[in-house]
């Protein structure tokens, strides 16, 4: 684990905002797929275009980016430090065991899950109120008629969710974020481990190779992997998470059991999954960059990945 809880934070919160860069558009594109408001991602790309320009893209970007700086600083210090954790419950119930470098000892693949999996619970409090406030922004315009002079900023929506609902509010659908960041992040680093120590097998039995340096693209195959893994497992809660935060609160349905029956009996099952092709599109690339961001700089910074 690096040698300073500040400098893994500082690590994880740039590899995040990077990454949130990358993949907002097709975010924006996945949440209004989910919303019910286009039928299909070209639609959607063409009347965002043409309605909102450029920006439309955008909007709403600065929740998430300070949200995807907070999230993945503590997801990669979070999930450091449970494998500390682990490393050393292992040592002293296993006494017999000689670990000349306790930093060197391998936790198991399912412990790095677990890990993963707890860092994920605690990352999924600060998504949820930047989530909420993101998902409004990125829906907003297109719920407003042409004629409509009202302008939505940040400042609005958070105001307009602490007036309807108060300080609660803006944890709408924390239940199924807990639930998907669990399980997803869990998923996230266990793909990422297994691939990347897939790679790190086959190099071993390369004679010839001398750098101690982990090659570019075992990195970025490695994170889009751990993407891919993230986004295809959990969507359907993702879509649930979505519709139950953009949801006004005055329908009936804002709660978990409503918005799953109102998503089934509007589109069935198909409707948990709308806007899965443009959300793996989007992850390959901003996950593949997180971790090469991330395992670069640790290197760099500590001389190790």
């Amino acid at each position: 684990m690096p040698d300073s809880a500040t400098q893994e934070i500082i690590l994880g919160s740039f590899a995040g905002s990077l990454g949130k860069l990358i993949e907002y558009p097709f975010d924006t594109i996945k949440v209004k797929l989910q919303s019910k408001q286009y039928s299909n991602t070209l639609l959607c790309f063409k009347l965002t275009w043409k309605l909102e320009g450029l920006i439309g893209f955008y909007r709403g970007l600065t929740p998430p980016l300070l949200g995807a700086s907070l999230e993945n600083a503590c997801l990669f210090y979070v999930y450091n430090a449970v494998q500390d954790a682990l490393k050393k419950h292992i040592y002293v119930m296993n006494p017999s065991v000689d670990f000349q470098d306790q930093e060197q000892y391998e936790v198991p693949l399912l412990g790095k899950m677990v890990a993963g999996a707890t860092s994920g619970v605690c990352a999924s409090f600060i998504l949820t109120p930047v989530e909420l406030i993101k998902c409004n922004m990125q829906v907003l315009v297109s719920l407003l008629t042409a004629a409509s002079q009202y302008k939505p900023n940040i400042f609005k929506v958070i105001k307009d969710v602490y007036r309807r609902e108060g300080i609660a509010g803006y944890w709408r659908g924390q239940f199924p974020t807990l639930l998907r960041e669990m399980g997803g992040t869990a998923i996230w680093f266990g793909s990422y481990e297994m691939v990347s120590g897939s790679f790190r097998r086959y190099r071993s039995q390369q004679v010839e190779r001398t750098s101690s340096s982990t090659p570019v693209f075992d990195l970025l195959v490695s994170g889009a992997s751990a993407g891919v893994g993230y986004n295809v497992c959990l969507y359907p809660v993702d879509t649930i998470k979505s519709n139950m935060q953009i949801n006004k609160g005055d329908k009936g349905n804002a709660t978990m059991k409503g918005t799953i029956r109102q998503i089934y009996q509007e589109s069935g099952v198909r409707g948990f999954y709308r806007g899965l092709g443009i959300t793996v599109v989007r992850c390959i690339p901003a996950n593949a960059v997180i971790f090469f961001t991330y395992n670069k700089c640790k290197e760099a910074w500590f001389g190790r990945s």
